[in-house]
């Protein structure tokens, strides 16, 4: 069954400065292979120059191997290296739930 990628992490602002375009870039390729995804910025995550984004990707079948990926991604635009620690969560409709 389906479900949603949730990656979140905290970021320095002048860090996020640097890496938004390549995580950008990053998506875009990822879009046209099909992915629906995007990039958000926590609304109150503005104290202390730090802030809290989070990448979703969704309508994802199989986890592991879309994990596999977006890993190469991320070595393919330099930001697996850059990037700070990164969280990833999948959930799934509650729906899908009831069913399986």
């Amino acid at each position: 069954m389906p479900c949603s990628l949730f990656v979140y992490f905290k970021i320095d602002a002048a860090e996020a400065r640097q890496l938004l375009p390549a995580l950008q870039n990053m998506q875009t390729a990822l879009r046209r292979e099909g992915t629906h995804c995007s990039l958000l910025r926590r609304q109150d995550s503005q104290t202390d120059n730090v802030q809290t984004w989070m990448e979703v990707y969704q309508e994802i079948n199989d986890s592991a191997a879309f994990q596999r990926r977006l890993q190469a991604a991320l070595q393919e635009y330099g930001l697996s290296a850059r990037m700070p620690q990164r969280h990833v969560e999948c959930f799934v409709a509650l729906d899908s739930l009831a069913t399986g």
